[in-house]
């Protein structure tokens, strides 16, 4: 239940990481939830009513779902682009989920994303600092 709550609070979160109990949980947890929904409603002839509910909470669920495949594909030190591929029917369905379902890398690749992380952190705020002082530079100068 801890993966399925921080699921949910991780929305847009698109640049951290995402354990394979991360990713995965949430989907058998959706599944189950179709399931179950199939079994009450389609018996009873309630098919529209389980039609709404899936397209209702599949909705909600697609940019969570988004943000968590882009958080496993890069744990698994792979490419966003790669996101890319669930528009091929089947053979891009496929490559996308042999490419999720690799192991985790190791504590080094993650201690090299938070290095990244970091740099990438305090060279915007560099940079950011250069080009105010430049422009603080450029205004003197014209006033000279």
């Amino acid at each position: 239940m801890y993966y399925y709550i921080r699921f949910w609070k991780r929305v847009f979160d698109f640049t951290g990481l995402s354990s394979f109990s991360e990713y995965f949980v949430p989907w058998i947890f959706h599944f189950g939830l179709f399931i179950i929904s199939f079994i009450i409603f389609v018996p009873f002839g309630k098919t529209d009513i389980f039609l709404w509910i899936i397209k209702i909470y599949f909705a909600m669920a697609a940019l969570p779902l988004l943000s968590s495949t882009i958080r496993r594909l890069y744990d698994n030190n792979v490419s966003r682009l790669n996101i890319l591929w669930m528009f091929i029917p089947l053979l891009g369905q496929f490559i996308l989920i042999t490419m999720l379902i690799y192991e985790s890398q190791t504590e080094s690749s993650k201690e090299d994303f938070q290095v990244k992380q970091n740099k990438i952190n305090s060279s915007s705020l560099t940079r950011n600092s250069r080009g105010i002082n430049g422009a603080i530079r450029s205004i003197t100068r014209r006033r000279r």
